[in-house]
């Protein structure tokens, strides 16, 4: 599974090929993976930067966003990784975080929230 938590492109570490390849390199044999097929799971091909993002995508089978519209947003913007499908069909998804309310709140304000939630249930 893999969480998302930042829905802007500039969120996704993007890395040289040249890069990847000094950290990667005397993984490969061990991985049993070719270099370009490696490097082709994080979308480096034809010139184009290694994206962590997308080598996560690539090697899990879950993927989500922290919240509903954290899930569309990066549907979007990972709208690449399914080209078959429109983002509103993509495989990503979303899990909403829990709250810890004792914690999230300032004491002044947990026995208001406390009963405003009561209200709705």
């Amino acid at each position: 599974m893999f969480t998302t938590h930042t829905p802007v492109p500039a969120g996704h570490d993007l890395f040289e090929q040249e890069m990847i390849w000094g950290y990667f390199r005397d993984c490969f044999n061990d991985l049993g993976v070719q270099r370009d097929d490696f490097m082709r799971l994080g979308g480096a091909s034809y010139g184009r930067d290694f994206n962590m993002t997308k080598l996560a995508l690539s090697g899990t089978r879950h993927h989500n966003g922290v919240s509903r519209i954290h899930g569309r947003v990066s549907s979007i913007i990972l709208s690449d990784m399914w080209p078959q499908v429109r983002p509103c069909e993509s495989p990503m998804d979303f899990i909403t975080n829990g709250v810890h309310v004792s914690t999230f709140l300032a004491k002044e304000w947990q026995d208001p929230f406390e009963m405003g939630l009561m209200m709705w249930l």
